[in-house]
This record gives structure tokens, C-alpha cells and sequence, in this order.
């Protein structure tokens, strides 16, 4: 069994021979035309890499640019609920749910005035809830800013989506143009067993 085993090509092997079949006379030209298809879908993608890669790499340097503007533009305060949050709403499987609702509260600008507003907090919360938010430079409420994190993760998203969208284009590709050329070399074969057919009748 060893034997066996060690005497079967590899899958490199394999890949290789159908990449370029040689001269066998077996092989007929959809073969070396599916090789060549196969070879250029192991090639696309390892040609698209290096774009991805740069593209990858240009959205991470803009994103950590925006992340430091944001982080330089924008502290955190803390806002007090002058209202009771609405009541926590119900999941879908009868559980409480920790959803977060729109709900009126006050906070204090570095000038010491005072601002309110409605800002996102946690169902249910009675007022007097501190929560902590982010304001811009006009005291306005404003989502938190990026982090080198969140540009990095950025970066390889697209990077991997770019990639991966032309790797599964060409494993489509791949498998549609296979799918057509089976069909010729199966409607090939029908026309020469046809032929051998007329030949051994006398037809």
C-alpha cells in the first residue's frame, strides 16, 4: 500500500500536467486550451496581489489620517439623562434586549456652558444616568473617533475584498469556460463513435 501510495504523482504533478499536457496524442485541443485557461486563473490573481496589497495599504494611511483629525477634533464628556429612557423593548425571543434608544440629556462644554440635546443611550435608563459621549469642537454630539485599529482593519478589508473578488472571478470564469468545453469535446466524441459506427456497418 506504501508502494502505491508513494508511486501516485503529486498534486503538483497533476496541476503541472494539466497546465501543459505534453505531447501526448490523447490530449486533444480543448485540453491544452483548458490548460491554458487554469494557468491564467493561477496568474491573475497572483499578478492582482501587489495591487491589492497598495490599494490595502493607500485606504490604511487615509483612514489613519482621518483617525488622527477625528482624535484631534473630538473629546469625550459626559452627558446626563434629564429623562427616562424609554423602556427596555423586548427581543424577539421574549428576552430583555440591551437595544439603545434616543433619549434627552445635558452636558457641560469646556467653556462650562451648559448644552442639551438628544443623544443614544441604553433602554431603560432612568434620568440622572451619566453616559459617557463624544463632541466635536462645537460642543455637538458626534460619534467617536477611528482608531489606528479601525484604519487598519480598513485597510486589509479592502485589500481582501479586492483579492478575493478576482480570485472568484476567475474560479467562475474557470468553471463556466470548463462547463462549455466539456460540451464540445462530449459532442466530439458523439461524432467520432458516429463514425466508427458508419465504418464498422458499411454506411
Amino acid at each position: 500500500m506504501a508502494a502505491e501510495t508513494s508511486g501516485r504523482p503529486s498534486w503538483a504533478a497533476r496541476l503541472g500536467w494539466r497546465i501543459r499536457p505534453g505531447r501526448n496524442p490523447l490530449v486533444r485541443g480543448w485540453d491544452r486550451l483548458e490548460g491554458h485557461l487554469l494557468l491564467l486563473v493561477i496568474l491573475v490573481p497572483l499578478m492582482v496581489l501587489p495591487f491589492a496589497a497598495a490599494l490595502g495599504s493607500e485606504t490604511y494611511a487615509r483612514e489613519s489620517r482621518v483617525a488622527a483629525t477625528e482624535a484631534s477634533e473630538r473629546h469625550e464628556a459626559l452627558a446626563v439623562l434629564v429623562a427616562d429612557a424609554p423602556a427596555t423593548p423586548l427581543s424577539a425571543h421574549g428576552g430583555a434586549s440591551r437595544d439603545e434608544t434616543s433619549v434627552l440629556a445635558e452636558w457641560r462644554l469646556p467653556d462650562g456652558t451648559r448644552r442639551t440635546g438628544t443623544i443614544r443611550a441604553e433602554a431603560g435608563l432612568p434620568a440622572g444616568t451619566e453616559v459617557p459621549i463624544w463632541l466635536d469642537e462645537d460642543g455637538d454630539v458626534v460619534l467617536a473617533p477611528r482608531t489606528a485599529t479601525t484604519a487598519a482593519w480598513e485597510g486589509v478589508a479592502v485589500a481582501a475584498t479586492l483579492w478575493l473578488g478576482a480570485v472568484a472571478m476567475c474560479a467562475m470564469g474557470f468553471w463556466l469556460a470548463c462547463r462549455a468545453l466539456d460540451r464540445r469535446r462530449f459532442g466530439q466524441w458523439e461524432r467520432e463513435w458516429e463514425d466508427i459506427d458508419r465504418q464498422r456497418s458499411g454506411f
